[in-house]
C-alpha cells in the first residue's frame, strides 16, 4: 500500500528556532497527495509514532489519535480550535487562516512557538489571557493599534508582519524582562519607535517597509543591541547614530540618504555587515563584508542563530 504521509525533507523552517526541535522529533511529516482521508492520515501517522505533522484542515480524529502531537502545522482554511484545544501536548501551533471557534491557550500548557496567519479579534482575545510558556510569537495580519495583547505573554522573540493598525509600541514595559527579539514588517502606519527604549534587554531588531521610520536616533537608547537589520527599510537619513554603540555585532542596511559608511568604523565591536551595491563614500569591503566569509564561517553560524532565535 503506498504511504499516505511523507517526510519533508526541507520543510521550509530554515529561519525558525523550532527546526533542529522538530529535526530531533524525527521530522515534520505531510500527507502524500490531495484528498487523502484525514483518518487514514491519522492512522499512519500513529502507527509512525509521528510528531511533528502539517495537514490541510483538522478533524475529530486529529485528537482522537494524536493526544502527544508535539509540533502542528495547519495550512488549510478555518480549522477547528476546538479539537485543536484537546491537544495538550502541542509545543509549537502554526494556523494559516483564524480557526473556527476560541483558540484556548490555556489547554496547550507546553506551548512555546505560536504562528498565526490572519489574525481576527478572536485570536487576539486568546493572546490577551496569557501564557506561562509561550516565548516565540509571530503574527501576520495583526489587527490591533498596540502591544497590548502580548503584555501577558513571557516572549523572547515577536514579529509582527503586516500590522497595518499599529500606531505605537507601548505597552513595551510588561515585555522587558524577556523579549531579546523584535521583528516588525509593513507596519504604514506606525509613526515613530518611541518607548522602545523600555525593551532593555533587546538583542535583535529587524524592520522592513515601515514607512514613516526614516532615523535610527533610538538605536543608541538599546544598550544591548547586537543585531540590528534595516535592509528593507527604506529613506533612512544616515547610519550616523550607530556610531560607537557599545554591543552592536551585526549590521545589515540598505541604501542611506547620506551615503556615509564611515560610522560603521567606530563600532568597536562590528564582527559582520551587509548592504548593496550603491555610491558609498568607501568601499564596503573595508569592513567586514557578510560577502569575506563563507557560509559556514562561525561568525556567519552566530549571526544566523542570532536571527533564528
Amino acid at each position: 500500500m503506498n504511504p499516505r504521509l511523507v517526510l519533508l525533507d526541507d520543510p521550509g523552517l530554515a529561519r525558525d528556532s523550532y527546526l533542529d526541535p522538530i529535526r530531533a522529533a524525527g521530522g515534520l511529516w505531510a500527507p502524500a497527495a490531495m484528498g487523502i482521508q484525514m483518518r487514514e492520515l491519522i492512522s499512519e501517522a500513529r502507527d509512525r509514532r509521528v510528531r511533528a505533522l502539517q495537514l490541510p484542515g483538522t478533524d475529530e480524529s486529529l485528537a482522537e489519535a494524536l493526544p502527544d502531537l508535539e509540533f502542528l502545522i495547519v495550512t488549510g482554511p478555518r480549522p477547528d480550535a476546538r479539537i485543536i484545544n484537546r491537544l495538550a501536548g502541542l509545543r509549537l501551533l502554526q494556523l494559516w487562516s483564524a480557526p473556527v471557534d476560541r483558540l484556548d491557550l490555556g489547554a496547550l500548557p507546553r506551548l512555546e512557538w505560536l504562528l498565526l496567519g490572519d489574525c481576527d479579534a478572536a485570536l487576539i482575545d486568546a493572546l490577551s489571557a496569557g501564557h506561562r510558556m509561550l516565548g516565540h510569537l509571530h503574527v501576520t495580519d495583526y489587527p490591533v493599534v498596540d502591544l497590548a495583547p502580548c503584555a501577558g505573554l513571557p516572549l523572547r522573540r515577536l514579529s509582527v508582519v503586516n500590522g497595518r493598525r499599529l500606531v505605537r509600541l507601548d505597552p513595551v514595559t510588561p515585555l522587558a524582562d524577556t523579549l531579546t527579539g523584535l521583528e516588525l514588517s509593513l507596519c504604514p502606519s506606525l509613526p515613530s519607535l518611541d518607548g522602545i527604549e523600555g525593551l532593555a534587554n533587546l538583542e535583535v531588531l529587524e524592520l522592513s517597509n515601515l514607512r514613516q521610520i526614516t532615523t535610527l536616533d533610538w538605536v543608541q537608547r538599546l544598550p544591548r543591541l547586537r543585531l540590528l537589520n534595516v535592509f528593507d527599510l527604506k529613506n533612512v537619513e544616515s547610519l550616523a547614530p550607530l556610531a560607537g554603540h557599545p554591543s552592536l555585532e551585526f549590521v545589515t542596511f540598505g541604501r542611506t540618504k547620506d551615503l556615509d559608511l564611515e560610522p560603521l568604523a567606530s563600532i568597536p565591536n562590528l564582527r559582520l555587515m551587509h548592504t548593496g551595491s550603491y555610491r558609498w563614500n568607501r568601499d564596503v569591503h573595508d569592513f567586514p563584508h557578510m560577502d569575506n566569509f563563507p557560509s559556514d564561517h562561525p561568525v556567519q553560524q552566530e549571526y544566523a542563530r542570532l536571527l533564528h532565535g
